[in-house]
């Protein structure tokens, strides 16, 4: 290979390892800390990974399991918008055990947001392999992933896939075919990893991406045909699963608690630049955000560290001469301005925002604020490259050790590490030598007085074979203020109670009018047969509704048009060889 080609080749994959070491002795220690605790928010995903496990144990990974009796008496699984059935982490966990496949999701994350940025650096923005690598160790370090992998937030491993999104739609080569299947699977996986308050974020890292290198001479015109053809084949893959999860948080509102925003733009930027350059600062969160619940140092961890930042500030400010169009170039300055103004826009006091149909419902809007994680990067890669014409050795190599300095002072912050996963651990081990436990009981726990609690850990239950009545299901409310209980009360999962058993009727959650039931409904006696199967983890045929059935075939049809696009892409990539 010849050596212009190895250089970057080596700046890349030492790049990678420095990313990767850094990660893992900045932020494993904390997955688990010390005693073996994680982050409260394992408390709900790590039993579901076993939930996983359990039915693939009994009905293999080609059934999907729509609904589990392990929680709630009857709840979704794979229709839950969180969940990470059909996503890396529950593919690693049935080799690897729910905690290792933590772990490995978290490094699997930072070592796709490195080569993405990388990618984007050196083929959209056409930097130098030095800062190129700084884009790469910038992004993958970034504080927000891996402090919410710690907390628990499994879902935003996801997060990962933007850079690398935006490079496969505006990649400068003619494999279109590859470049659009990449990216609908690429958002697919962002569907089906249940990255449900990321989606917005991803967006516009996509949009800024895309303005930097329109900005550069890009093909603005290919960018919008491969994003509407990876959209419209990413929403078919996704039919069945977008369809049954909106159903789903249809019947769970959750628009009691009100939504924390700042008073004014100067404070959210003043508040933005604080978190990006130093991390959380709880006194100003505090005397500035109102309207909500209080939000933990976790929702604040954005820190980029200050030699990124300020590098993405002088990026900015002595930004090269556009080599698009001016028509282009303004379109393209505009749509930087939007991605960049529109976090402060989503955290900034407005009636619009509290009264919005679809921001009314949500906890936050702040972890909008990720979007700044890649752009900075970049911003700040930018200027990097520029400073090498007159200090080659020194500009790059100071912003990627403070770079990898910061992200050690980032993760050396108290954590709040108090759940004990040892009940699912020892469970997945056992699961080696035992069948998955039967769901035969439903109960929930009680205080010294005898009153049912919530403590945390409840829904570690299910290896013992109880399903948790009160679960940890925020959908429902923190405290399950939303949560229908219909006369359910402990005791054995088949026994009658009153012409019903103690098992809830899951598809019930997704549309109440064809199961013939209310939203959360129990099963019949005259259905103890299916709900044997249920609590056994068996395949169950759920009553399906029209639409369902329409997203189902949807989805099939879109898996098809994608096998499709493979042999077109595997076709011309034989072609392109033998040309060579």
């Amino acid at each position: 290979m010849p050596a212009s080609r190895q250089t970057p080749r080596a700046w890349c994959l030492g790049g990678l390892a420095v990313a990767l070491v850094a990660t893992a002795a900045c932020w494993l220690r904390h997955l688990p800390g010390p005693g073996g605790l994680l982050g409260h928010d394992w408390s709900y995903f790590l039993p579901r990974l076993l939930a996983g496990e359990y039915h693939a144990s009994v009905s293999g990974l080609l059934d999907t399991p729509w609904f589990t009796p392990a929680f709630g008496a009857g709840l979704p699984l794979a229709a839950h918008p969180a969940s990470a059935w059909h996503a890396l982490p529950q593919a690693l966990s049935i080799p690897l055990g729910p905690l290792a496949a933590a772990q490995a999701t978290l490094l699997c994350a930072v070592a796709i947001a490195y080569l993405g940025a990388w990618l984007c650096a050196r083929d959209l923005l056409g930097l130098g392999p030095r800062a190129a690598l700084v884009a790469g160790l910038a992004c993958a370090l970034d504080a927000f992933l891996p402090s919410r992998m710690v907390v628990g937030h499994l879902g935003f491993h996801t997060q990962a896939l933007a850079p690398l999104l935006a490079w496969m739609l505006l990649h400068p080569g003619r494999r279109h075919a590859a470049c659009v299947l990449g990216a609908a699977l690429a958002a697919a996986a962002i569907v089906f990893g249940g990255n449900v308050y990321g989606a917005p974020a991803i967006a516009l890292v996509v949009a800024g991406i895309a303005a930097m290198a329109a900005w550069r001479g890009a093909d603005w015109r290919v960018f919008l045909l491969r994003s509407a053809g990876a959209l419209c084949l990413a929403l078919c893959l996704c039919a069945e699963k977008l369809h049954l999860a909106a159903a789903f948080v249809e019947h769970a509102p959750r628009d009691q608690y009100g939504l924390p925003l700042c008073g004014d733009i100067v404070q959210s930027t003043l508040l933005l630049l604080r978190v990006l350059a130093i991390g959380p600062d709880m006194d100003l969160v505090a005397s500035w955000v109102s309207g909500g619940p209080k939000l933990a140092r976790h929702e604040w961890e954005f820190a980029l560290g200050p030699a990124v930042v300020l590098g993405a500030l002088l990026g900015l400010a002595r930004v090269r001469r556009p080599a698009a169009s001016p028509a282009v170039a303004a379109c393209a300055a505009a749509c930087l301005a939007l991605a960049l103004v529109a976090p402060l826009a989503l955290t900034t006091e407005s009636a619009w925002l509290r009264q919005g149909s679809l921001t009314k419902d949500a906890s936050t809007l702040f972890r909008a604020w990720a979007a700044y994680g890649p752009l900075c990067a970049l911003g700040c890669a930018a200027c990097v490259d520029r400073m090498e014409a007159t200090r080659p050795r020194a500009a790059w190599m100071v912003v990627a050790l403070a770079t990898v300095g910061w992200a050690w002072w980032s993760s050396s912050a108290p954590r709040e590490l108090d759940y004990d996963p040892t009940r699912v651990l020892v469970a997945h081990a056992r699961l080696a030598d035992e069948p998955a436990p039967r769901i035969a009981r439903v109960d929930w726990l009680v205080d010294a007085q005898g009153r049912p609690g919530l403590p945390l850990g409840r829904d570690d239950a299910l290896a013992q074979g109880v399903s948790q009545l009160l679960p940890y299901e925020p959908l429902f409310g923190y405290r399950l203020e939303r949560y229908p209980l219909h006369g359910l009360a402990p005791g054995f999962a088949l026994e009658t109670e009153g012409g019903v058993l103690r098992l809830r009727d899951p598809s019930s959650w997704i549309d109440p009018e064809v199961s013939g039931r209310p939203a959360g409904g129990r099963l019949r006696v005259d259905e103890v047969a299916q709900a044997d199967r249920f609590a056994n983890w068996e395949p169950v045929d759920w009553p399906r509704s029209d639409a369902w059935r329409r997203a189902e075939w949807i989805a099939r049809a879109g898996w098809i048009c994608a096998l499709a696009l493979a042999v077109v892409a595997l076709a011309g990539a034989r072609r392109t060889v033998k040309a060579a």
